[in-house]
């Protein structure tokens, strides 16, 4: 057998705490308790109805039931697929764009137009260059189209056509010519000299043969004494021939002459050789004999003046 101690109630008496036990036995029934109010149905809430103990009734549930009764929201014939939206002042039902192919929004015009500028890649289709203009100098090679020449600059198969119609102009004018026995073409028609050229005719062949006669040979114009003498003052170079040179005798001219003789004469001795490294005749004098210094002394001025 067991048993069950319940506690009943404390109390404090007299500053003693006096405590009611009530000890039954578990197999005898206790006295019904208040219990849990009767009724309700499935999802009902129990709620007091007031502060009283055990004053419960089954309710149904207040708020949370449905999206619209909450007071800041506010439902129109929702549908499926519907999208909840703030307008500013509350919660509205609004439907969903269909979502789907969307390209002609990104298209040239649409709403929300792509610029290709500084993508990568290489479009699928060929691009259109844009007009620009080259100054000529950036035209080194190729071809450059008719349309894209000014109309005042002729074109190739203009001068071309221009050259050849020239062409046998003047082949046709040069047959008849040189077709042409008259006395106006014979060559007794033709006079020339040093001074002139001059004729009637217009054999030019022997116009320029007579001309080149006259040119072939012509030094003695630039010779002593010619039309045309040349000065050789100042030229670089050796002359061909021997220049004569002045000898003089105290200052007094003795001779001009290409050479100078030396001769050996009394207590003189000569040594002469010839330098050409130098380019020049050494000549040595020496004395010899009796008599004083002074007397002994020989003294040779030359004077060499180059005469051209």
């Amino acid at each position: 057998m067991s048993a069950t101690l319940n506690i009943i109630e404390t109390t404090t008496e007299l500053g003693l705490e006096v405590v009611e036990v009530v000890v039954a036995d578990s197999s005898t029934p206790g006295p019904a308790g208040p219990g849990v109010a009767s009724g309700g149905t499935a999802g009902q809430v129990l709620t007091k109805d007031s502060g009283t103990d055990f004053d419960t009734s089954w309710q149904d549930p207040a708020g949370g039931g449905a999206l619209d009764d909450l007071s800041d929201v506010t439902l129109t014939s929702p549908q499926t697929g519907d999208r909840l939206e703030f307008d500013g002042a509350e919660w509205v039902n609004t439907a969903s764009a269909a979502v789907g192919p969307h390209h002609t929004s990104h298209e040239n015009g649409g709403t929300d137009e792509i610029d290709v500028t500084g993508l990568s890649g290489v479009l699928a289709d060929p691009q259109t260059p844009d007009t620009h203009v080259h100054a000529g100098e950036d035209i080194t090679s190729g071809t450059v189209a008719d349309a894209r020449i000014a109309s005042t600059i002729a074109r190739d198969s203009e001068v071309t056509s221009a050259i050849s119609t020239a062409e046998a102009t003047a082949q046709a004018a040069l047959d008849a010519h040189t077709g042409d026995t008259s006395a106006a073409h014979a060559a007794s028609a033709i006079s020339a000299s040093s001074a002139t050229l001059s004729g009637t005719g217009t054999d030019v062949q022997a116009v320029l043969e007579e001309l080149d006669n006259l040119l072939d040979d012509h030094s003695a114009r630039h010779e002593n004494g010619g039309a045309d003498e040349i000065s050789v003052a100042g030229l670089s170079g050796k002359l061909a021939d021997a220049q004569n040179v002045a000898v003089k005798d105290a200052g007094s001219t003795v001779g001009t002459r290409a050479g100078i003789n030396f001769i050996e004469g009394s207590n003189v001795t000569l040594t002469i050789n010839d330098d050409a490294g130098n380019d020049e005749v050494d000549v040595t004098i020496a004395s010899s004999g009796g008599g004083s210094a002074a007397a002994d002394e020989e003294n040779l001025i030359l004077h060499m003046e180059v005469f051209a």
